[in-house]
């Protein structure tokens, strides 16, 4: 037990320090209303999600392995305990309303290159956005390819993406660009691939790097970037930090690049924390405007593989934190 306490006051010392906090409201936290619905109780977590006319889209994984046992103030999960995750996952699409109520939750099949896959083994953290006038999906695989495809009613279609880099290449963060589709492949340096006529070839069209020392060293991508205006996107990836006292540490850092090519990043922020501290886990896998007005941001949050927490955060606020990397350029205040 004071092992326990003493992880614990080294946690909240630690990021206090190391991290900012971005605050913000949680509008909904996914297992409170699907809990009842889902297969696997242990988890329902790293939600993809999209603003659609009537409300929100949500894709979510459901496992039988988490780090519950932490959010309840147990001692975390040793090692060896870790190797229970046998792989298998289910993806659930949850439709929400306007205002965040449930309309509809399905478990989704699942086709990987043309032939159905059931029990789908690590496919998962599914990110979801519009393009060419459909719902455009984007997974991880088990240890190979990236998985790009589309979204349909009750079934998710992927294929292997295919690039001239190593597999696996995990959290490549699509976007979409003059009716084409690209893939962020690392953001720092800041390597851009353009998704070919066939859907999964992907071949290099932008590089970039700021050589500029804010950048953690680490970093997965966290969601699809988002179009703020016809200058920039703003991006948000995940970095990671170990310490002596605990495991895996996960912290937000939000970044700006060009709308055009070679989609230079331009501002970027220290790694920050979003409403807490306490959680080692916070998987930010998804950016969305909350409004007509574009004012705020909503923020889809893994937790410990646990839960899914949506927040609201205020642009300014996310902006007022971006600094200046090399290229020197001043963040827009008002967006069109």
């Amino acid at each position: 037990m004071k092992r326990y306490v003493a992880k614990q006051i080294f946690r909240h010392v630690g990021s206090r320090k190391d991290f900012p906090l971005l605050s913000g409201r949680t509008v909904l936290n996914l297992r409170d209303v699907v809990q009842n619905h889902i297969q696997f109780k242990e988890s329902i977590c790293n939600a993809g999600f999209l603003p659609v006319p009537d409300g929100y889209t949500v894709v979510a994984k459901n496992q039988n392995f988490s780090y519950c046992n932490e959010l309840k103030g147990q001692e975390a999960r040793t090692t060896a305990l870790k190797a229970h995750d046998d792989g298998l996952r289910i993806l659930y699409r949850i439709d929400f309303d306007a205002n965040w109520r449930v309309k509809m939750i399905r478990k989704l099949r699942v086709f990987l290159n043309d032939r159905e896959v059931d029990p789908a083994i690590f496919i998962e953290d599914v990110r979801l956005m519009h393009h060419d006038g459909k719902v455009f999906a984007f997974a991880n695989g088990n240890g190979a390819w990236p998985l790009l495809g589309r979204l349909n009613e009750d079934t998710i279609y992927l294929h292997t993406a295919v690039a001239n880099y190593s597999a696996p290449q995990k959290n490549w963060m699509p976007f979409s660009h003059d009716n084409s589709l690209y893939l962020e492949h690392s953001i720092q340096p800041h390597l851009i691939l353009r998704v070919e006529s066939d859907g999964t070839n992907c071949s290099d069209h932008g590089y970039t790097s700021t050589g500029d020392p804010i950048f953690p060293k680490y970093l997965h991508g966290g969601a699809p970037p988002l179009r703020l205006n016809d200058e920039f996107f703003l991006g948000i990836g995940n970095s990671q930090h170990l310490y002596w006292f605990q495991e895996r540490y996960y912290a937000a850092v939000f970044y700006l690049f060009k709308a055009t090519p070679p989609f230079r990043v331009v501002k970027v922020s220290a790694p920050l924390r979003v409403q807490s501290r306490h959680e080692r886990i916070q998987y930010v896998c998804g950016l969305a405007f909350a409004g007509e007005n574009k004012q705020e941001l909503v923020l889809s949050i893994g937790i410990c593989d646990c839960d899914n927490r949506f927040v609201v955060v205020s642009l300014d606020q996310v902006l007022g934190y971006l600094l200046d990397t090399n290229g020197g350029f001043d963040a827009p205040q008002a967006l069109s």
